[in-house]
């Protein structure tokens, strides 16, 4: 069984932050990041720039190269490597890489695994034609299903920051696209001023903004789909669902861990959690600052 000073499940922003900034602090340590996915240390925000074509290649948005962190950083990078199971009494990690099984232990242990894209319970909307936007895997296929199909309509599910970009995008890429947002307007967490500029900016452009629509069905047909709802059916060749996003943190569902009702593992204002030894940080983990400020409200309700 392999063990690592430290150990990093995650391979995004948080993740590869966390142990870069730890060979900076110690050359001598032996640092390994686990991640299921293909890709590490990339530009998420960029993914949107690549459908629109504005990068013409996703390996631009690598921010560090893999063999950078290998053989410079002397960071060991399991990619295609999912952690399934922690035993945080042991210290040790069970890791699938590729339906083979292996343990490693560790000193220290950095939880980064993100988040994942909420998927409502729509009935048909697991189908070819609607994906999700989340990491850079789910660009390049967005991006290789628009230059192979060459598609000529779209909806955008959810009114948030993602699929606004994307409707940018899209309309540059000649795709007549709509937004169907369940709340009132688009980028609803917003001020009022600020949606009024984002309404006329996508007036502008072309795009179709449906709100206080909610949607039931979809129907996918002949490599078209179909939207049933509260609103007036609508037909397109493909949709984007951006609607919201939960923390990757199932897997340690039934771990002494503490987490928020949100799910995601609440830590302090160091990034520990409730158990020694044991960090988290970026979209799985709780914002100590968040915690802070619902302390404050509840206090200030019970006062007299």
């Amino acid at each position: 069984m392999e063990h690592f000073n430290l150990i990093v499940i995650g391979g995004d922003a948080a993740g590869m932050s966390a142990a870069s900034q730890a060979r900076r602090k110690n050359k001598e340590m032996s640092i390994a990041v686990f991640d299921k996915g293909e890709y590490v240390s990339y530009a998420a925000c960029g993914t949107p720039y690549l459908i629109a074509g504005d990068v013409q290649n996703s390996d631009e948005l690598l921010a560090i190269d893999v063999d950078e962190f290998i053989n410079k950083r002397k960071i060991i990078i399991k990619k295609h490597s999912e952690v399934t199971e922690v035993n945080f009494n042991e210290k040790k990690i069970i890791v699938n890489t590729q339906n083979s099984i292996s343990e490693y232990t560790y000193d220290k242990l950095v939880i980064a695994t993100g988040a994942f894209p909420f998927v409502p319970p729509i009935t048909g909307v697991e189908n070819p034609r609607s994906f999700v936007l989340r990491n850079l895997k789910d660009a390049i296929i967005i991006k290789d299903y628009l230059d192979d199909q060459k598609p000529k309509s779209a909806v955008l599910i959810g009114g948030g920051l993602i699929n606004l970009e994307l409707s940018e995008a899209f309309t540059r890429n000649n795709i007549n696209t709509t937004i169907i947002e369940k709340m009132p307007s688009v980028a609803s967490n917003m001020s009022p001023e600020i949606q009024k500029i984002i309404n006329d900016k996508l007036h502008q452009q072309g795009v179709s903004v449906i709100t206080d629509a909610d949607i039931s069905e979809i129907i996918y047909h002949n490599n078209k789909i179909n939207l049933k709802g509260s609103m007036s059916e609508i037909e397109s060749d493909f949709a984007v669902i951006s609607i919201g996003v939960r923390p990757n943190t199932a897997f340690l569902k039934n771990s002494p861990l503490k987490f928020h009702k949100s799910g995601a593992i609440i830590i302090d204002e160091k990034s520990r959690t409730n158990i020694p030894d044991v960090f988290a940080a970026g979209d799985c983990a709780d914002s100590h600052y968040r915690q802070a400020v619902e302390e404050y409200l509840k206090k200030a309700a019970e006062r007299p």
